[in-house]
């Protein structure tokens, strides 16, 4: 009993470290490069801002999947080992992430189910990434979420989630590409 009374009050004592929240990388790093063509200066301050490092092309050959493109240059987190691997294309105003995994992680999920940021003259409301339902005939294509730029709510950005890819050395991978879209006619929202 005293020893149960000594192991609650060690318990009580001890600092409770929370566990950090995921970093959202398709909210918060890949939207702000595919809604902007600003400079080099800028692009890298958001490097440095994520802690992101330029990679060479043999790196990048081992995290592009064999399925999918995902054109650009390889930038990897260094302070994050369970980050994905960003390959951002600036002339095209594309970002894509390659997870690991063949199915959408927790994280990913989770970013895109919650994450928001804040556009224009809304003051501090954040604006949501919505799920795209598509009304056509044939085989489904992959997942995509819309996070509108305008108040016409049809222009904006698109994050394509394709699941179940092959790295080269047929690793499983999963692949969020960012780029601006236009909603079709034929296009709703969850």
């Amino acid at each position: 009993m005293i020893a149960a009374l000594a192991l609650l009050a060690a318990l009580q004592a001890a600092p409770v470290e929370a566990a950090s929240p995921p970093k959202q990388y398709v909210t918060r790093f890949c939207t702000p490069i595919a809604m902007s063509d600003a400079g080099a200066g800028a692009l890298r301050q958001h490097y440095v801002d994520w802690g992101a490092k330029l990679s060479t092309d043999a790196e990048s050959a081992a995290y592009r999947p064999a399925d999918v493109d995902a054109p650009g240059q390889m930038v990897s987190f260094t302070e994050d080992k369970d980050a994905p691997h960003a390959f951002v294309d600036r002339r095209r105003g594309a970002c894509s992430l390659v997870y690991a995994g063949a199915h959408a992680s927790p994280d990913l999920t989770s970013d895109l189910q919650t994450g928001g940021i804040i556009l224009g003259k809304q003051g501090d409301k954040p604006t949501f990434w919505k799920r795209i339902n598509t009304k056509r005939v044939g085989p489904p294509g992959p997942i995509r979420y819309f996070l509108p730029a305008n108040d016409e709510g049809r222009f904006g950005l698109c994050a394509t989630l394709f699941e179940d890819l092959r790295l080269h050395d047929e690793t499983p991978a999963t692949l969020v590409r960012v780029e601006t879209c236009r909603i079709a006619s034929d296009e709703t929202f969850d």
